[in-house]
This record gives C-alpha cells, structure tokens and sequence, in this order.
C-alpha cells in the first residue's frame, strides 16, 4: 500500500511532523528559534575612550594647566591662546605625562594616542604643543618628530603653527610638500658640509609621497632617532596608497641600515649607530623592556577616525589610548572642570534600544577631580567612526536637479545675499565650467582653485576669498586648501 495520503485542497492540513505527499516531503511544523543578532565588537581601547565636549565654549585657562611649561605657556598667549579648546586640555597633558620621568627613556614605553575630534576643535595644537616642549630642551639635533599629512596646503599650515609655537628656540623646523624643489628641500633637510652628511632639522613635516622621495634618495637623511611619528587626517592617509609609503617608512625605522648610502651616494651598508629599535609588541613585560634605546609613540588624528580595525591595522598600535568628542559631555558648572558629567549615546544600534544611558562619572568623582582631568571612561561607548560636525555648523539639505544646480547657487547669491561661498564639485573640470558660468554674472566674483595651480597663486586667491573680496570659490574636493582638516 502506498505511503502517500490523499489531499483535500479545500481544507488546509496542519502537520506537526515531515509527510510525504503526491511523492513530496513536507516539511511540518518545527520548533524554530530566533537567531541572535550579531551585535558589534569594537576594540577595548574604543569602548575605553575618554571623551571631552565638541562645545568649543568650554575652555581651560593656559595658566591651569600644570604640565606645561612657563615658556610654552607664554607662546601661546603671545599668539592668542590664552585659552584651550577642550581636545587640547584632553590630550597636550596626556602626551606630556608620558614622558616625566625622563624625556629619552621614559619608565614604560608611551601608548599610542588617537584623536577623534570635529573640524576646527583645536587637534593641531594639541600635538604641537607637546612636540615643541618636549624638544626645545634637545641638546643635539636629530630627526625626533616628523608629521604627516595627506595634502601640501595642510602641511604648510601645520609647518606655520610649529614655526610660532618654536619661536624664541632654536629648534629647526623642515617643510617638505613639494612646494619648493626637490634640492631645496635637500639643502633644508640636510648638512652636507661635514664630513659625514647628516639630519639637521628636529621636526619635519612631510605629504607621503615627498617624504617616500627623500628616503630613497637624500643622503644623511635618517629616521634612526624617530621620537614621535604624528598621522593628521588618518583616514585620508589611509587611502593615500603612493608608492606604499607606511611599509616604507617603517622599513626605514626598524631596519635603516637598508636605506644607508656609500660614500658615493649609492645605497649599500653603513656602519651601525649602536641603535635599537624594536616593533612593538603588544604585552606588559614588554612596556618595561629597557633593551631597545628608542622607543616611538604615534598620534593619530582625524575628524572621521574609523574604527575598522582593518586599516588601523597596519598602524601596529602600541596599547593606544583614544580621545573622542562627544555633543553630550557637559561641565558640573561653567567654571569647573571640562567634561565631568559625559552621557554619551554612542552605543550600537541594538544595544542603544535596550540600555539607558549611563553617566560615566559620579558625584563624588567629579568632586575629586584635578581641573586638569578630562573624563573618565565610558563603557559601551563607540564614538571613533561616528562623523561629528562642530556644534556651531548649521546643515540644510536640499533636493534640486542637476541642470538647476547653478541656477540654485545664483538665487542665493543674488536674493539671499549669500557671501563666501565656498563650493565643491566632483570634478576638475566640472569646477572650471562653474566658474566660467557665474563669471559671466554681473556683481558675482568667483575664482576656483586647482592642484595644478602654482602654490603662490593658490594661496593668493585662498587670501582674496578670506578678505571677502570674492564671492564664490569653486575647488574640487580634496584640493580645497587648508579649511580641510584645520
């Protein structure tokens, strides 16, 4: 007899276990279980951040902050900071404790430090202002801070606010970013009289691929004696992909000698300095190893730090330590410290509908507190990968064809009396036709910008649009000067 049952497609049939019908197996009713939703696992140090409020209105008197230095503390009020923005309070004390003990060997290898943190919160200067102190002390001049940053405008704005923060010091502050010639910079970088041509500059700051062209090609040019290696806008220097230039950096601080230049200037081996360095190695016993003479803390910093671990990875971070703003830290009172009372909703999406928010200080914390302190750390806290804009920044949306862009940009020049435009475009070309369009309108004064341009003239028409004595400045975006990452 066979096993198949008849069916009544008029009444539906309720199975509780598999059947065979017309030949088929169907499949009954099964205890089924909801599958747990991943959830996300960000790295401790992220979730361990210490975070300070993007409120540039909260700031800290220069004259508070005890780790800095009288002749430090005077330069930035002769260059009117007399005051710090809230990342600055957060961070230049942090960097500096690293190395009380002893500026050469400090008692444990410094962690590496990140910097998440909006345009225009202050993060140049809150590296800057540890590099100059912890240098212009130096007795000898080697390379001990070198700087990277993705674009040359940025680069010489940063090479500016190193060169008043050194003012009254004998430091020797280098700029390569390929604004001036190659042997130029070789000349700037490099004491070619003595016998023995070496490094004559304390600080460089470099774009990757100018400094990728010194390495290979500079004698004496060394990174044997690296202190600090600073990143600024680490996610664009992630994508920067010239000529692989963190492998090659990297092989020029752990092994130099493959670098080394001949007596002829060709490369081959040189004597060996005696210098140790070693990669880091992510283990206690380590952090107190006295058996390497150099150690090497990098910075990273970016206003859109991802927390991708991927392309963190080939940083080799050393224990690193994280400071992140947050829109919901608030000071105990207008006078106290910055950032007591933080209440961030940082958490991932799921968790964010199941828990409450969660003070990360308590009363009697914040009592105890030094004025120095920043925030404590927050647990569940993701913020590095979470696009933050500065509080005061207004953003308007809105939707209109591409044919009527133009015509757009026009009405609120004209009936909104919209000044200072600064408009970017997807293209080189797209911004020179945007350019030629509004200049054939009368009362509009436009310019635009390229990467093409002479840095001279470049930089004469990013004056002429601070002066207001243009209306709208059309660039590409990603060659739109040093308002990027500032």
């Amino acid at each position: 007899m066979s096993n198949e049952q008849s069916v009544d497609t008029d009444d539906p049939i309720v199975m509780n276990s598999d059947s065979v019908i017309g030949g088929f197996t169907v499949i009954g009713d099964k205890l089924r279980y909801d599958r747990t939703k991943p959830t996300e696992m960000l790295p401790f140090w992220i979730t361990q951040a210490t975070y300070f409020p993007s409120d540039l209105s909260f700031r800290q008197k220069v004259d508070d902050l005890r780790e800095l230095h009288p002749f430090m503390q005077s330069r930035l009020v002769d260059m009117g900071c007399s005051e710090l923005f809230p990342v600055q309070a957060c961070v230049i004390p942090s960097i500096l404790r690293s190395y009380r003990l002893n500026k050469r060997r400090p008692l444990c290898r410094p962690s590496d430090i990140c910097i998440a943190a909006p345009t225009g919160s202050g993060k140049t200067l809150a590296y800057s202002v540890p590099l100059v102190q912890l240098l212009h002390g130096r007795v000898q001049v080697f390379l001990r801070a070198l700087v990277i940053l993705p674009v040359r405008d940025l680069a010489a704005q940063v090479f500016q606010v190193l060169l008043d923060l050194a003012k009254g010091t004998d430091l020797s502050i280098v700029l390569i970013n390929g604004s001036k010639s190659f042997t130029r910079e070789q000349l700037d970088l490099v004491d070619t009289i003595s016998s023995v041509a070496h490094t004559k500059a304390d600080i460089v700051v470099a774009t990757p691929g100018r400094l990728v062209d010194h390495i290979y090609n500079t004698v004496g040019f060394s990174l044997e004696r690296l202190r600090i290696l600073v990143i600024d806008e680490a996610d664009r220097v992630i994508l920067e992909e010239k000529q692989d230039w963190y492998r090659i950096l990297e092989d020029a601080l752990y092994h130099p000698n493959a670098f080394a230049f001949d007596i002829d200037g060709e490369v081959g081996y040189r004597r060996p300095t005696g210098m140790q360095r070693t990669r880091p190695v992510m283990t206690i016993m380590h952090q107190y190893d006295t058996s390497h003479d150099t150690t090497l803390q990098k910075i990273l910093a970016s206003a859109t730090l991802t927390h991708d671990p991927e392309p963190l990875k080939r940083f080799n971070l050393y224990f690193p330590q994280l400071f992140a703003s947050t829109t919901s830290a608030q000071p105990r009172n207008s006078n106290g410290p910055i950032g007591h009372t933080v209440e961030p909703d940082l958490e991932p999406p799921m968790k964010r509908k199941k828990q409450k928010k969660k003070n990360a200080l308590s009363e009697g914390m914040a009592h105890n507190a030094s004025p120095t302190d920043c925030s404590e750390t927050v647990q569940d806290a993701g913020g590095v990968g979470v696009f933050s804009t500065p509080p005061g920044l207004k953003e308007y949306v809105v939707s209109v064809q591409p044919e009527h862009r133009a015509l757009f940009l026009i009405h609120l020049i004209r009936h909104e009396n919209v000044k200072r435009v600064l408009c970017f475009t997807n293209s080189r070309t797209t911004a020179a036709r945007l350019h030629m369009l509004l200049s054939n309108f009368k009362g509009i004064r436009s310019y635009r910008i390229s990467g093409h341009m002479p840095p001279d003239k470049r930089q004469r028409v990013l004056s002429a649009f601070t002066r207001k004595e243009l209306d709208v400045h059309s660039c590409m975006h990603g060659q739109h000067g040093p308002w990027d990452g500032c």
